[in-house]
């Protein structure tokens, strides 16, 4: 069960180290209802923490950095030329990786979480990452951009339909 307006106020309002006292306090009963929480089952006080734990260790700074690993390692495979059969697969996967989490640490600077940029609507789409970065940037109606990878580049293109 989701956690009401007034529930999730409730516990921002007393923050995360109290929560977990309250919630230490309560019965290992996934459905039990943790006190001085308006009511909140045990299970949803969990995930709340889980998910302020989560968004405070994912910024978009480590996102961003992570993202640069992926970059800079696919470059360098890329200069030493394997020699293998399909040289290119493990560049291009590499790549590919490093736009989507440019693009997630971009999105997670705008305010998204990471539950949203790990849902189904995101996750590692990279087409639905680049729609929703570029309406942050130009609004929703404006000019998209395709993101891809040329020789070794990240390379961006405007896409001159409408949608």
């Amino acid at each position: 069960m989701a956690l009401t307006d007034q529930q999730r106020a409730e516990l921002e309002r007393l923050g995360p180290s109290i929560v977990q006292m309250r919630l230490d306090a309560t019965s290992n009963d996934p459905g039990a209802l943790v006190q001085g929480t308006k009511d909140t089952p045990r299970r949803d006080v969990a995930d709340w923490l889980r998910a302020e734990d989560e968004a405070k260790r994912t910024t978009c700074i480590g996102l961003f950095n992570y993202a640069e690993s992926y970059f800079r390692s696919a470059r360098a495979l890329d200069a030493n030329k394997p020699k293998v059969t399909h040289p290119d697969a493990p560049v291009n996967f590499l790549f590919y990786h490093a736009i989507e989490l440019y693009l997630k640490a971009y999105l997670r600077l705008k305010g998204l979480t990471p539950r949203e940029l790990a849902s189904r609507k995101y996750g590692h789409s990279v087409a639905a990452l680049s729609k929703r970065a570029s309406e942050l940037i130009h609004g929703r109606h404006r000019r998209r951009y395709r993101v891809s990878v040329h020789q070794g580049r990240i390379v961006s293109t405007a896409d001159t339909r409408r949608p």
